[in-house]
């Protein structure tokens, strides 16, 4: 294992610089690729949002699209990369919301050109504004009519309550119905300051132009003001259960711990348990509920960490004429972590299974990002693939326990549920037994 290691980047060839006006760059160029990623982050997501505006984040990333004092209708603005084969999205999450580019090489200059522009001059015209509204309000009914998605937002609500991390990332009809084009254009003028976000490019550039192309499209961007972002308050002193009742004919759950916050070395350890649960076909979780059980047909184990606050979760869509019994099964594997040793073996097993993936996906380039962007956004030390892989190798089976035994408790587990079952009393009883 040592010899592999070394084959493991333990340095990320990559320059960071902030531009007179307080936007952060990070570039990674890469001669050997044929592509450029132009990608953006804002520092804004659902849940620094007001309660009566709620989805005002993901309704502003749709608007950014329909036009700019320099491309003033959607067609105008995207036709440049369109007629190029650009790819080009954007997306919002609880902490941040991210725009992207990416485009042959030689057209570095209009993926920089787009992401600046509406970074700086979007207007959400009032015609657009009226028009997305409904296009937004019909991707909330398509959630709530996807029991995956809509077990998801019960967890959350589950989790964190009443508070920004409770709600849904897209609002609420009734938020969305009401948030007006005034509310948009003072959140916008709000958050989108150059201090307020970052900017990654990579692949196949000369640096130099480069510098000048970022020059010369940020240069009028507006520094903004600082924000002291809120915390999520956590509370929680008992098992938690929440079920919605759906004419569902599989039973979809979300078991879920509070974790660890984004940068807690902590999650080195919940990243081995996370993998000996669900990495992979032979894994505990995959073993158990698809070869043993036969009982669904996706159930896996994930970590989501934020910068205030983490999760462990467990998530499938369940035979519901058996779902007492597979839930039952499941508590009992993810308890067994806290009961027994994991043995050297199969601890082994894991962790070259987490070196595999780490070795294919340092074979895409784009993915050394993921060890930036994070980091230098919120002004942490970049740790190298490396770096990160020989903390995961020191651990030993009873770090694996210790961990089991601080997160998988009673005072710490909550399940969401979408199903046709009634009973939630017999359900609180089985996760009380982890």
């Amino acid at each position: 294992m040592k010899d592999i290691i070394k084959e493991i980047p333990n340095k990320i060839e990559y320059e960071k610089y902030v531009l007179n006006n307080g936007l952060t760059v990070v570039l990674v160029p890469d001669k050997k690729l044929l592509t450029v990623l132009v990608d953006m982050f804002v520092k804004v997501g659902s849940q620094y949002e007001p309660d009566n505006i709620a989805g005002i984040s993901h309704f502003l990333e749709h608007m950014s699209f329909k036009g700019t004092t320099n491309h003033p209708t959607n067609l105008d603005l995207i036709m440049p990369l369109d007629s190029v084969g650009s790819s080009y999205n954007a997306g919002t999450g609880f902490d941040m919301t991210d725009y992207y580019v990416m485009c042959g090489h030689q057209f570095a200059e209009r993926a920089i050109n787009f992401i600046s522009d509406i970074f700086q001059n979007s207007v959400f015209p009032e015609v657009e504004f009226e028009r997305e509204k409904g296009v937004v309000l019909e991707e909330i009914r398509m959630y709530e009519d996807m029991p995956q998605s809509k077990v998801e937002e019960l967890f959350f609500e589950l989790m964190y309550g009443k508070q920004g991390a409770g709600r849904s990332i897209a609002g609420s009809e009734k938020t969305v119905k009401g948030t007006t084009r005034k509310d948009m254009l003072d959140y916008y003028h709000k958050y989108y300051g150059t201090k307020n976000a970052y900017l990654f490019i990579g692949g196949n550039f000369d640096k130099k132009e480069v510098k000048k192309l970022i020059a010369k499209y940020f240069k009028k961007a507006k520094p903004g003001k600082g924000f002291v972002y809120p915390k999520t308050k956590i509370a929680q002193k008992n098992s938690r259960i929440l079920m919605f009742k759906k004419d569902t004919k599989e039973t979809h759950f979300i078991l879920g711990f509070h974790g660890f916050p984004l940068f807690d070395e902590k999650n080195y350890t919940l990243n081995i348990i996370d993998e000996l649960l669900s990495g992979g076909f032979a894994s505990r979780l995959w073993q158990l509920v698809r070869e043993k059980l036969g009982g669904a047909y996706y159930i896996n184990s994930s970590i989501e960490s934020f910068l205030d606050r983490g999760i462990f979760l467990v998530r499938g869509g369940i035979d519901s004429s058996r779902a007492e019994v597979i839930l039952s099964e499941i508590v009992k594997e993810v308890k067994s972590l806290k009961e027994s040793l994991v043995s050297k073996e199969e601890l082994e097993k894991v962790k070259n299974y987490i070196i595999g993936k780490l070795f294919m996906k340092m074979d895409q380039p784009y993915n050394l990002k993921d060890y930036l962007i994070l980091p230098t956004l919120y002004n942490k030390p970049v740790k190298t693939p490396k770096q990160e892989l020989e903390k995961i190798l020191k651990i030993t089976p009873e770090d694996v326990r210790k961990m089991a035994c601080k997160i998988f408790t009673k005072e710490n587990i909550n399940l969401a549920m979408v199903t046709a079952l009634e009973g939630e009393k017999k359900f609180l009883n089985i996760i009380n037994k982890i």
